[in-house]
């Protein structure tokens, strides 16, 4: 089934069995560049309370590590450099946005869903608790493996 689903095979019901026949487990990351959430967080965001309330573990991943590192991939310039007290300002903001959607999402599917389903498990986490901890030398160990150095050096940002 999820043979048929990687091919990319037309039948619209392979996801839907697997869904139901399987416990997956997914994630949403959202990285702090700004202080608030905006529209383009809600879509990841539904797909995990749909997943929730049907019986799958979600992980809700806020970046207050990988904020400060920036994301340049699809754009012609880097990120904006902030100040570290911008990054934890904007952390703070919006992982008690995710937070309180994910406390509204929960009472919905309650009133909705109870009787019928069992919900899934859900966790609202911060990449900052474990990346602070990882030094560079262990972290090139780590994916230095699977790493080219000259097609690092290569990239213009």
């Amino acid at each position: 089934m999820l043979q048929t689903l990687l091919t990319g095979d037309s039948d619209r019901n392979v996801l839907d069995r697997l869904l139901r026949t399987r416990r997956i487990g997914f994630y949403a990351g959202i990285d702090p560049t700004a202080p608030s959430l905006h529209l383009g967080h809600l879509l990841p965001l539904m797909v995990l309370f749909w997943l929730f309330h049907h019986g799958h573990s979600v992980v809700s991943l806020v970046g207050g590590a990988t904020a400060r590192v920036g994301d340049p991939t699809g754009r012609l310039t880097s990120r904006q450099s902030h100040a570290d007290a911008t990054h934890a300002q904007n952390f703070q903001k919006m992982y008690s946005q995710v937070e309180d959607i994910w406390d509204k999402a929960v009472c919905l599917g309650e009133q909705r869903f109870a009787p019928t389903r069992q919900s899934g498990q859900y966790k609202l986490l911060n990449n900052a608790q474990w990346l602070e901890k990882v030094n560079v030398l262990d972290f090139l160990k780590m994916m230095g493996n699977g790493m080219r150095i000259g097609a690092m050096l290569g990239r213009d940002t």
